[in-house]
């Protein structure tokens, strides 16, 4: 049960953290292409938000169901666990609730053909996704090195 659940956390981190990155690299180049309303047709699909959704998903819940398995609810843990538990499963709530108020936001304007806002919503997503390449990096980066 350990080992799936560890290899959920880990492949849903894997998937979370990658498509990201794609996500980013796909938008700067549509934004230089002047192909943005293209992608945001294709982004607005529904598909790709929830592959993220899932994969931030699987690894909150893989992530407590780990903690849980391990006995290290109410105890003592050390910095890098401490900040794995809480800073990552805050970081992946937040994210399901912001891409989910951006999609919305995305396809209102997109129903609308409301380019402003639509240039405004992107941008904001852009930035958005970066924090949470960021954040995931940051909790990554200090659960590697096991800092206590």
């Amino acid at each position: 049960m350990y080992a799936g659940l560890y290899f959920t956390h880990i492949i849903g981190l894997s998937v979370w953290f990658g498509a990201l990155i794609v996500l980013l690299l796909l938008l700067r180049s549509a934004r230089l292409a002047g192909e943005q309303q293209k992608l945001a047709a294709v982004l607005s699909k529904g598909r790709v938000w929830t592959i993220f959704q899932a994969a931030a998903v699987a690894v909150l819940g893989s992530g407590i169901g780990l903690i849980v398995i391990a006995g290290m609810i109410g105890k003592s843990k050390p910095l890098w666990l401490k900040l794995m538990e809480e800073g990552g499963g805050m970081v992946a709530l937040l994210f399901v609730i912001l891409v989910t108020w951006l999609t919305r936001s995305m396809r209102h304007a997109l129903k609308q053909e409301n380019e402003t806002r639509f240039t405004q919503i992107m941008k904001r997503f852009s930035a958005v996704a970066s924090a949470f390449v960021v954040a995931i990096a940051a909790v990554v980066l200090v659960v590697s090195l096991r800092l206590t």
